[in-house]
């Protein structure tokens, strides 16, 4: 699959509009509960930052040895499309990508929800901005609630059996440190 200049465009945009919305919804809960905008960690704390930073980008430099940054591009387009059309088929453009169960997947079945995650946590550590603490715990809210229950329904419309199986055996979000899936 190539991606085209729509997808290309289409999914970075709505994922700026998503983390714009939840980072802004973040500095107005910072704001109606009247808490500090920075906490005023120490500089040793702060520097713990780095590990999930390091976590995050490890995660996403991995996912990227096991599936093309333009599938992954081109995917997300495809389940954005069926979600907010209302599940109707691109004929044009079938979904015909195998399902990923190698390198990061194989301990998460979201590795790349967790490493924005891990990446917002680290940025909260060493920057010390209340509303990123927020956005982090929004973020978690938005991948559980919203994205991944879509993507469980397309990838059990389109594995079966096999993403089942696979669904069962993998962690949702938290990645366990044995593989699960072999």
């Amino acid at each position: 699959m190539s991606p085209s200049r729509r997808e290309l465009s289409v999914v970075p945009l709505f994922i700026a509009c998503v983390w714009c919305f939840l980072g802004l919804l973040g500095s107005l809960l910072v704001r109606l509960l009247a808490l500090p905008v920075r906490l005023s960690l120490p500089a040793p704390v702060r520097y713990f930052g780095l590990i999930p930073l390091a976590l995050a980008i490890g995660f996403l430099i991995w996912i990227l040895r096991y599936r093309k940054f333009h599938d992954v591009v081109v995917s997300t387009y495809l389940t954005l499309r069926k979600a907010i059309t209302g599940g109707l088929k691109d004929a044009s453009r079938p979904r015909d990508e195998p399902l990923i169960v190698q390198g990061p997947q194989r301990h998460v079945r979201n590795p790349m929800y967790f490493a924005v995650v891990c990446l917002i946590l680290g940025l909260w550590l060493l920057l010390d901005y209340t509303f990123l603490l927020f956005l982090a715990g929004l973020f978690v809210l938005w991948f559980n609630l919203v994205l991944i229950p879509i993507e469980q329904r397309e990838l059990r419309a389109l594995f079966g059996q096999e993403f089942e199986a696979y669904r069962q055996a993998v962690p949702r979000f938290i990645p366990s440190f044995k593989p699960r899936w072999k």
